[in-house]
């Protein structure tokens, strides 16, 4: 939904300022000489977000699907063991956030698409949220009982 309203300049000229705020996409502003010019602006612009064409980069402004990609280039994914998950997972948030513009990514950004992952049905041949929690606290428990046995050993041993 679109605020328009009137603005006093430092220097005394006025202005009219339009600001678009959608739930779950970024604040869109600008000025305008004329508030018809404003109101036009911003029925158009809202339209283009809603139908997921608008660019909200301003200029030189740098994307996250930029920053994947420079990162996909550069880096030596294909070293590791879980390359192609990895690769998977970055391209999912290209997908998901990738038009954004760096400052407008933010923690609560993501934790909503972390959620969104966490609540989408997997496979069966999958490891779903709750496994993998499981799994991970296995990891920590063994994690703590071999740093138990080593601390038994070197009392033993001293």
């Amino acid at each position: 939904m679109a605020s328009i309203y009137q603005r006093t300049n430092k220097d005394g000229s006025k202005v009219w300022r339009a600001v678009i705020r959608i739930k779950n996409y970024p604040t869109v502003s600008d000025h305008f000489d004329r508030k018809k010019a404003a109101e036009d602006w911003a029925k158009e612009t809202e339209t283009e977000i809603q139908k997921g064409k608008y660019n909200f980069t301003k200029n030189n402004e740098k994307t996250l699907s930029e920053l994947i990609d420079l990162y996909i280039q550069d880096a030596v994914i294909g070293h590791h063991k879980a390359a192609k998950d990895t690769l998977h997972q970055l391209n999912y948030f290209k997908g998901r956030l990738g038009a954004y513009g760096l400052v407008y990514i933010t923690p609560e950004l993501l934790l909503k698409e972390r959620k969104k992952l966490q609540e989408t049905p997997t496979n069966k041949n999958t490891i779903d949220s709750h496994n993998s929690n499981e799994i991970f606290g296995r990891i920590s428990a063994n994690r703590a009982a071999f740093q138990a046995q080593k601390m038994e050993r070197k009392l033993l041993y001293e």
